[in-house]
């Protein structure tokens, strides 16, 4: 398989389950009463507060270069690749910084308290979180597109 091709691939799975994520949090949120143009009124964050949101419509403009850089001629696709590159490390960092704060939060509550995750829902732990398996998925996204830029276009630079 063309390496642009996996990468699209790879790319196009972390914005399904990203958007599925979001999909799922809005669902929660409007069915304990919240409203889409009320941030409050409900036992849950607004989608649109949540990390989950943000990182997901980075990931929809990460397929959309990703559909670029696939379709481009070769001259332009390089061009694309390292905006891709920098796009998924910003969402990589951005998604770990979450899982940081995650888990700073999930250590520093009081003994006995269930820990909250940032879409309201509770988990035992912070690493099963829908922000770290995008933070994965983010690295994963990232590191083949280092690895796309290697094979089909021979730098080895950002």
């Amino acid at each position: 398989m063309d390496a642009r091709k996996l990468q699209f691939a790879v790319v196009g799975a972390g914005t399904l389950f990203a958007w599925f994520t979001v999909v799922a949090d809005t669902r929660r949120f409007l069915s304990h009463g919240g409203r889409l143009l009320s941030l409050g009124a409900s036992a849950f964050p607004h989608p649109a507060v949540t990390p989950c949101f943000y990182g997901a419509i980075v990931f929809l403009v990460a397929l959309m270069v990703a559909a670029h850089v696939l379709a481009a001629a070769s001259g332009g696709a390089g061009r694309l690749q390292r905006i891709l590159i920098w796009i998924l490390g910003a969402g990589t960092a951005f998604g770990w910084i979450n899982v940081t704060i995650q888990v700073v939060r999930f250590y520093c509550r009081p003994a006995g308290t269930p820990f909250t995750a940032c879409s309201g829902v509770e988990s035992p732990n912070p690493f099963f979180t829908a922000c770290t398996m995008g933070s994965m998925l983010y690295l994963l996204s990232l590191l083949m597109a280092l690895h796309t830029r290697r094979l089909v276009f021979g730098k080895y630079s950002v």
